[in-house]
Formats: structure tokens, C-alpha cells, sequence
């Protein structure tokens, strides 16, 4: 019984083995695929590959292979060009090339037609000089991304990026900014490193942000100074004079610096002394320089430090006579001749000085005329405070109507002084008002001017929290001033 078992067992296995034999098959394979492909290439290249309107995830030049024989739509896109489209014939087992030269066809391209206010502005296309002024056409210029300029004698340069597109007509109007008389230097039209600046030195292009520590404008570039590349403990400059030797000091509420011309480096001017609002250099004394701080006034001298007096300062002016005066938050102005005499204090209780702080201060000596001392006194709540004017002429303080808004600065040169305000800039010629500029009426960017400073031939530069502006000003016969 047992051995019948095992001879059924090998019959069905015999069986089934000799069933699969006759199901395998005996047809020849396949011939392999055909292997035709295409080399593509374009002018200019990038352009995405497409195949049978399908996209293959390539970009010119490159190839495709493995393709069936017959025919094949081929596409090419490109941001800037027109898409292009032609169909080919490929053979089996063969590669072509195809070399499309988009760039020489003439309807890829496109122009530019460029109008200026004023006219007549010459038309410069990616930095190169095309020998056209303005109204005038740009035709054949190839697709992409093209810096137009348009520049005019007086005016400031007009810069703009276009994007060109293939058989595209791009117009371009132009305002040209007039910069025969007042020039803005903000974060739209220049390198400036902060717009909000506080103060102006008064002497090569020196000039002290709220946010960015010292800024050197030595056209047309700017150089920054602040506590990431220099020893300038403060991004906010309260005041900047400049000493004999052209070095410059710069005061902050953090210390006080001097930057040596000859070295390029800044050091520590004077150690310990922090909330410093004003500095400056004794005109005839090069070693004197004047400290204005919380503490009262430091004259330095030689690196010997004296207190002339304990009244909280506020703002300090010197003049081209070497006279000296000073402003305090609650005890007037404080005026000194010489540096031998006395210092006299004029205040609400001996003198027409109205009652308050003194936010600014400007003494001149003309040669021809006596000693003309401006202070400006602020009053009223600190959100809204007002500005109340004076004017010290011929032993005698007289009030000045000009608006009542805060003064910030007040600097005086021969016979015109100006003064920085919340509301723009005020020009005044012996003791009378005889100009106002602010946003409504003139190009400055900001009512709120915190410095002014007369330069001279160089114009009276202005400081806002929106930018620096030079204003070449004229005076009363219609020439400008030198």
C-alpha cells in the first residue's frame, strides 16, 4: 500500500513538469527600439524643450533620444521671446541637429520709444551711449532685462530696469528731477546708508544720522561709519565739528570720537563723557573745544578737561570771532567774548528772553555791523511744543514773528541766517523773514529739518528724518549766493 502511494506521487509530478515544457514559448523576441534622437540648440539658449506638447524637463541646448521615427512637434519657450514650434522627420537608429537662431529674426525683438520732461535728454541703454536724445525710438532691442538712462545737464540722472519682450513697443515718460537748485539724496535716487539724518558739520561732507552713525558724502559715494566696522559705541550722532587739521569729532550720548583724516581710524575722544547734544572747536584756539552736556559745559584743552558751568546745555554756537554762546534747559543763553572773560547770562529775570528752554543758538560777528546773537526757545507740551524767537542786536533782545514752530537749528554767515523748524526752513535778513521753503512749496521731502548748515558756494545743506537735501540758493537779485 504504501509503495503505490509513492508511484502516484512521482507519475503526477512527472506530469506536471512535462505540461509547463510544452507552454513555453518558442517565438523570437522583439527587436530592440529604434534609437533615433535630435541635438537641439538655440540663440539665444535656455529656451524649455517641448515634446509632442509635452514638456521633457530640459533646456537648450540639449538632446533627446530614444525617440520613435516619424514625425515630432518640437517647441521652444522662453520668458522673454516668442514661443517657436516646428515639427521634424526622424529616421530609426539616426540623431539630428537642429540649430534655431531666434535672435537673428528680426520679430523676436522689440523697442522702446523714451519721452523726457524737459527734452532733449540724452538716452543712454544699458551704460552705452546710443547718440539719441530725447523723443526718440529704440527699435532692435533684443528681449531681456535693460537699464535705461536718461541724463540731462542740471537735472538728476533718470535710472530704470525695463523688461523687453519679443514684438513689444515699450514707452517710457520721463520727469527729470532739476538739480540746478535743490538736490535730495534719499534711499530712491542714492547710496545714502540712513535717511534720518540729525547734524551736519559744516565742512567736507560730514554729516551725523540717528540711525546709522557717521556718514561721509565724498560725491558720489557715500562712507559709513558706525559701531559695526568702526570703535563708535552709538548709531545716533548728536553733533559733528571739524578742528583746524580737517579731523572731525562727533558727539553721541554714548562718547565723544575723533576720526583722524590722515589715518582713516577713529578714537575715543574724551573718556567718560557720555550725553554730549553739542560740540564744536573754538575758532583761533585749536586746542579748545567745547563739550555741551547734561552735566553742564566741558571745554577741553589740551586734553585737560574744565567745567565752565553746571547748567544742563542744550545747544552751543561759536563765532568766526571765536565769541561763544550757549543754551540751557532752564537758565537762558550763557554768551562769552574772549576765553579770559566772564560769562554773561541773559534769562527771563534781566532780559526780553521768553521763559523756557533754549533749543537752538547762532552768534556772528560781521566785520561791519555789532554782534547778532538768534536763540530760539522751545515751550509748551513735548508732543506739540511751540518756538519762540529772538534776536540779540545793539545791546537789545527784540522777538521775531515766524510761525511758532519748534526750532531745531539756527546758523548764521554774514548777513543771512537760517533756521531748521517743524515746519521747513526760514531765511532771515537783518532780523526780518524774507523766505520759507517747506514740502508744499519746495522739493524738501520734510517739514521737520533738525540741522542746517551754510556752506557756501557748496548751498546750505539740510538735515531730515527723510533724507539729506542741498538747496543752492539764490539771493535777492536772482543769482545765487556764493
Amino acid at each position: 500500500m504504501q509503495k503505490e502511494t509513492v508511484v502516484s506521487c512521482l507519475a503526477i509530478m512527472l506530469l506536471i513538469i512535462t505540461s509547463c515544457d510544452k507552454e513555453l514559448s518558442v517565438t523570437p523576441p522583439d527587436s530592440p527600439p529604434s534609437e533615433a534622437g535630435i541635438v537641439l540648440s538655440t540663440n539665444p539658449s535656455g529656451y524649455s524643450i517641448f515634446l509632442d506638447d509635452r514638456i521633457t524637463g530640459r533646456n537648450t541646448p540639449d538632446s533627446l533620444l530614444y525617440l520613435t521615427s516619424g514625425e515630432h512637434r518640437i517647441e521652444f519657450r522662453h520668458h522673454f521671446y516668442l514661443d517657436t514650434a516646428l515639427t521634424v522627420t526622424l529616421d530609426s537608429n539616426k540623431t539630428i541637429s537642429l540649430d534655431v537662431d531666434v535672435e537673428g529674426h528680426p520679430q523676436f525683438r522689440g523697442s522702446f520709444y523714451l519721452r523726457s520732461n524737459p527734452p532733449k535728454a540724452e538716452i543712454i541703454l544699458d551704460d552705452a551711449l546710443t547718440g539719441k536724445n530725447t523723443p526718440d525710438s529704440i527699435p532692435g532691442v533684443y528681449p531681456g532685462i535693460h537699464k535705461i538712462t536718461l541724463r540731462k545737464f542740471g537735472y538728476r540722472d533718470y535710472d530704470d530696469y525695463v523688461t523687453m519682450n519679443s514684438n513689444e513697443l515699450i514707452e517710457i515718460n520721463a520727469t527729470l528731477e532739476d538739480t540746478t537748485i535743490w538736490v535730495v539724496y534719499n534711499h530712491s535716487n542714492s547710496a545714502i546708508p540712513s535717511e534720518n539724518i540729525n547734524c551736519i558739520s559744516g565742512k567736507d561732507g560730514w554729516i551725523g544720522s540717528l540711525d546709522n552713525g557717521v556718514i561721509k558724502y565724498d560725491a558720489p559715494d557715500f562712507i559709513n561709519y558706525n559701531p559695526n566696522n568702526s570703535i563708535l559705541f552709538s548709531y545716533a550722532i548728536t553733533d559733528m565739528h571739524f578742528f583746524s587739521n580737517d579731523n572731525i569729532i562727533a558727539a553721541s550720548y554714548y562718547g565723544t570720537y575723533i576720526f583722524d583724516v590722515q589715518t582713516g581710524n577713529w578714537s575715543e575722544y574724551t573718556n567718560g563723557i557720555t550725553n554730549a547734544v553739542g560740540v564744536l572747536r573754538r575758532y583761533g584756539f585749536t586746542d579748545e573745544v567745547y563739550l555741551c552736556t547734561e552735566r553742564g559745559l566741558i571745554m577741553n584743552k589740551g586734553s585737560n578737561l574744565h567745567t565752565e558751568f553746571y547748567h544742563v546745555c542744550t545747544s552751543i554756537s561759536i563765532s568766526n570771532r571765536g565769541q561763544v554762546a550757549v543754551g540751557t534747559r532752564s537758565s537762558g543763553v550763557f554768551i562769552q567774548e574772549t576765553p579770559e572773560s566772564n560769562w554773561i547770562n541773559y534769562k527771563s529775570g534781566n532780559s526780553q528772553l521768553t521763559p523756557g528752554e533754549i533749543s537752538a543758538v547762532s552768534i556772528f560777528k560781521n566785520i561791519y555791523y555789532d554782534t547778532e546773537i538768534y536763540v530760539a526757545i522751545k515751550q509748551g507740551l513735548a508732543t506739540n511744543p511751540k518756538g519762540v524767537l529772538h534776536r540779540y542786536y545793539n545791546n537789545e533782545w527784540t522777538e521775531i514773528e515766524y510761525g511758532e514752530h519748534r526750532i531745531y537749528a539756527i546758523d548764521t554767515k554774514s548777513t543771512s541766517t537760517w533756521l531748521g523748524t517743524a515746519n521747513g526752513i526760514y531765511k532771515i535778513k537783518y532780523g526780518e523773514i524774507v523766505n520759507h521753503y517747506n514740502s508744499v512749496n519746495s522739493p524738501l521731502p520734510s517739514d521737520l529739518v533738525y540741522d542746517v548748515k551754510d556752506m557756501g558756494s557748496g548751498g546750505l545743506w539740510i538735515a531730515t528724518f527723510k533724507g539729506l537735501i542741498i538747496y543752492k540758493y539764490i539771493n535777492d537779485t536772482g543769482s545765487f549766493e556764493q
